[in-house]
């Protein structure tokens, strides 16, 4: 067993990784990587979508791109740390964007976990991910 990889005994949750990406191509590769590494990729390359999505069903993290095709991805920052959303608020949220600058960045860092610049390499994304606590 490679260290840090999920195992099969592992929380499940651990393994849910929600992808919030409208680029399709690279929201595919990311999903294969997270697969290749033990991890089950969801997709969702809308916000209303992504919030239902994290309304029914808790994750490990959320893989976050900040420039979306319908808005913001502080949106779903927003509502994911509002506890009276319903939401687990306590989800790690990992911003996934080429496009960040200074006040971005400002408003959105007490609220995220971790932030990659695209491109990135998917070695470092790994490495994040298994730096994480186990999903409760």
């Amino acid at each position: 067993m490679e260290q840090g990889k999920p195992t099969k005994t592992e929380s499940p949750l651990r393994r849910f990784v929600l992808i919030v990406e409208d680029e399709q191509e690279f929201a595919d590769l990311l999903a294969r990587h997270l697969s290749s590494e033990g991890y089950r990729p969801i997709i969702c390359p809308k916000i209303p979508e992504a919030i239902q999505k994290l309304r029914v069903q808790k994750f490990h993290c959320v893989l976050l791109d900040m420039r979306l095709e319908h808005g913001s991805g502080e949106r779903i920052i927003d509502e994911l740390r509002d506890a009276r959303g319903g939401y687990n608020h306590r989800t790690p949220i990992i911003v996934i964007s080429a496009y960040l600058d200074g006040p971005l960045v400002k408003r959105i860092r007490a609220n995220i976990t971790d932030i990659l610049v695209k491109p990135f390499d998917f070695k470092a994304l790994t490495q994040r991910l298994e730096s994480l606590p186990p999903a409760a």
